[in-house]
């Protein structure tokens, strides 16, 4: 007999209860930016940062354990007119910010180190340059495909440890194009390596994705390849690791031997079982879609030990039957979540990126969250259908998981139209702005997309059951009458698995007045 697996939350529900994200504290209410970008960071002292801005004018808000206000400060920041925020991060009981500058045709790479108890500059320095762009820098870009130079950094947050991945396309010596610098919590260099190119056979690399593991290793993930034209058609996914003692970066084969039609990739690491997780969406053989690729390495060794594919569980069953036996679940990996006992979850979500004659939108589509456990086995799949479209830009797989390091633009409303996840150590969350007629229209199959957020409100589920589509509630209470309208701020938010906190931005609006605010809250 068939399970019906919408029915599975509600059954659960009469057993385990409802169990809703608590607010335990909210912030002083601030002006809402029109523009610009923003970044909130839980600190491991148990205080708050908020930096956000437009341009060259950033504002750092403070708050203590108590979750109380203790600064506001426009910060004095040097920072270039075509510059980009990369990452903000703590360093040693510091806040570190990572921008990338174009000047005089080259790119620079700069730190900006910050007191939090006072917003003062600590000390501001160019860590990398690439050389000077030639003429036919862009043309090579434009239209022969080649990845722009660039500058990843990567973050181990429970020792403080950071990398810096120098991406340089244009070098021409291919045992020098791509190189890995590894710094201690003081920001001074430990250990620096190139990639070496196997048999020097490859002419171009992708840069993928890196994971710091401590002060003993870095980690990366390159995508290698050669055109017909540049030594025969042949293609290689790449994991490197090299450590303090080594020079170079030495290369494990993961897959390959055809074209892989790469679609990003992430790795982790997983402290319970010391092993890297990699994941990559590579095209599959009839060229109709992606699949996701899931590899398990040994940490010290470098040695694949389990390999496989990441598939979403029940969600393609759970969607035929809301949407009916000819729909079909197409979302693709977002990002990776590790649990306290080694196991983890994978956040899939549909993108469909468009075109329209006057620029790129997308759609976010519905969610699915899986459960696996150490092995990689599928354990449940929690479901929710949902439909937001972003404007002015075609999204990337494993957004997700660059959100956790990067800022979030202010950008027509962008920010309220996607979702935000809370991977808690007993309670998981996922959170969504959404109009109240999806509440139950999702049951008869059809749902309203989200492209204003006029009338919607923050919903929360609780990924209580084994698997289904769980039930929802509002995130905030609905207090001040009907003119007065709640949001998330999806794009901003952080949680503390240690202390079990999460924070994330809220939008307070009554008529024509509007403003933010910090919130926090805990499962």
């Amino acid at each position: 007999m068939k399970k019906h697996l919408l029915l599975a939350f509600s059954l659960f529900i009469t057993f385990n209860g409802f169990a809703q994200l608590r607010l335990i504290a909210q912030g002083p209410v601030f002006p809402e930016l029109e523009g610009g970008l923003g970044k909130v960071l839980l600190l491991k002292d148990g205080t708050t940062a908020y930096l956000a801005g437009v341009k060259d004018q950033y504002e750092l808000r403070m708050y203590g354990k108590d979750h109380k206000e203790t600064l506001v400060k426009t910060l004095q920041l040097d920072i270039p007119k075509k510059a980009n925020l990369e990452i903000l991060f703590e360093n040693g009981g510091e806040l570190v910010l990572m921008a990338t500058a174009i000047q005089n045709k080259q790119s620079s790479l700069i730190r900006y180190r910050i007191n939090p108890t006072t917003g003062a500059m600590i000390e501001q320095k160019v860590v990398m340059e690439m050389p000077k762009a030639h003429l036919g820098a862009a043309m090579a870009i434009g239209i022969g495909g080649l990845p722009t130079p660039d500058f990843t950094i990567r973050v181990d947050p429970e020792t403080d440890h950071y990398a810096i991945a120098k991406f340089n396309t244009f070098e021409s010596d291919r045992s020098k194009r791509l190189e890995i610098v590894h710094y201690n919590p003081g920001h001074k260099e430990i250990a620096r390596a190139y990639y070496q190119s196997p048999q020097e056979k490859f002419k171009y690399l992708q840069f993928v994705d890196l994971v710091v593991v401590g002060r003993e290793q870095v980690f990366t993930l390159v995508y290698a390849y050669n055109t017909k034209s540049s030594g025969g058609k042949e293609y290689e996914l790449l994991l490197g690791s090299f450590s303090i003692d080594k020079k170079k970066i030495e290369m494990t084969k993961v897959g390959g031997g055809q074209e892989l039609g790469l679609a990003g990739g992430i790795l982790k690491f997983n402290p319970v079982t010391k092993k890297i997780l990699l994941m990559a969406n590579c095209m599959s053989e009839d060229g109709k879609g992606y699949i996701p690729l899931l590899k398990f390495f040994d940490a010290i060794s470098g040695k694949v030990e389990q390999s496989g594919v990441a598939y979403p569980g029940n969600a393609d069953e759970i969607n035929k039957e809301v949407f009916g036996k000819k729909s079909s679940f197409r979302g693709l990996p977002q990002n990776v979540y590790i649990n306290n006992d080694g196991s983890f979850s994978i956040l899939f979500e549909e993108i469909m990126n468009y075109r329209s004659e006057r620029a790129y939108y997308s759609i976010l589509g519905d969610a699915a969250v899986v459960y696996f456990d150490l092995f990689g086995t599928a354990m449940g799949t929690y479901y929710i259908p949902k439909s937001h479209s972003h404007n002015a830009s075609a999204m990337q797989v494993f957004y997700l998981a660059n959100r956790e390091r990067e800022f979030t633009p202010f950008y027509q409303g962008n920010q309220f139209r996607t979702l935000a996840y809370l991977d808690g150590t007993t309670q998981s969350y996922l959170l969504i702005n959404d109009v109240e007629e999806n509440v139950e229209s999702w049951k008869k199959g059809k749902l309203t997309t989200i492209r204003s957020v006029g009338g919607a409100k923050a919903y929360q589920f609780q990924l209580a059951a084994k698997q289904g589509v769980p039930d929802r509630s509002p995130l905030f209470s609905e207090t001040g009458g009907k003119r007065f309208h709640q949001l998330a701020v999806m794009g901003v938010n952080d949680f503390d698995r240690k202390r079990n906190v999460f924070v994330t931005l809220k939008l307070e609006k009554e008529g024509r007045d509007s403003g933010v605010r910090l919130v926090w809250f805990q499962p």
